[in-house]
């Protein structure tokens, strides 16, 4: 299941992408737009200079100093004719995402498989899903969710800012 970037709600296989962002909704999409736009007053070294200070911060995981990025590992839990799956995020460190992958690898390897038909189906898609983040290379910039996430989180912090400047609107009484 993917996270819609705008409202942070979980949704299937029918969502919007635009952009390299993922919406649960054409309206989260058109929300999202909007509050976008607050960014294309802000210089591009600006918007940058805030993803460099995100992922210096520390990790969640272990405290230890990041860089942190936004990581996924994958679920798959069955018994009898009832499978749950899920994707988790971690903003974390790689070592602490590692071990959170590694983790949903195993619990996925002894429990995913208990189910009929889709514990079947989904354990070896999820299993290998948590194979390929392990094998994913620690890039050096922030990954494009982590971006996405950070970027309309910038964007609310502008618009909050220059809702509180605008401040209320006073009418004269007569």
């Amino acid at each position: 299941m993917a996270v819609c970037d705008y409202c942070s709600k979980r949704f299937g296989l029918f969502g919007v992408h635009e952009n390299g962002y993922s919406f649960c909704s054409a309206a989260c999409r058109d929300r999202a737009r909007q509050l976008l736009q607050s960014l294309a007053a802000v210089a591009p070294q600006e918007i940058q200079s805030y993803v460099d200070h995100a992922r210096a911060g520390p990790c969640k995981g272990c405290g230890g100093s990041g860089p942190v990025d936004l990581y996924q590992s994958y679920r798959v839990y069955s018994f009898v004719v009832l499978t749950r799956w899920s994707t988790q995020n971690h903003f974390v460190c790689r070592s602490c995402a590692r071990k959170e992958q590694i983790k949903s690898l195993a619990l996925s390897a002894l429990f995913g498989w208990w189910g009929i038909p889709f514990g079947l189906i989904f354990t070896p898609v999820q299993i290998v899903r948590n194979i390929a983040a392990l094998a994913g290379k620690a890039g050096g910039h922030a990954s494009q969710r982590l971006q996405n996430i950070l970027k309309l989180n910038l964007a609310r912090q502008i618009a909050a800012r220059a809702a509180t400047m605008a401040g209320p609107t006073i009418q004269a009484a007569s």
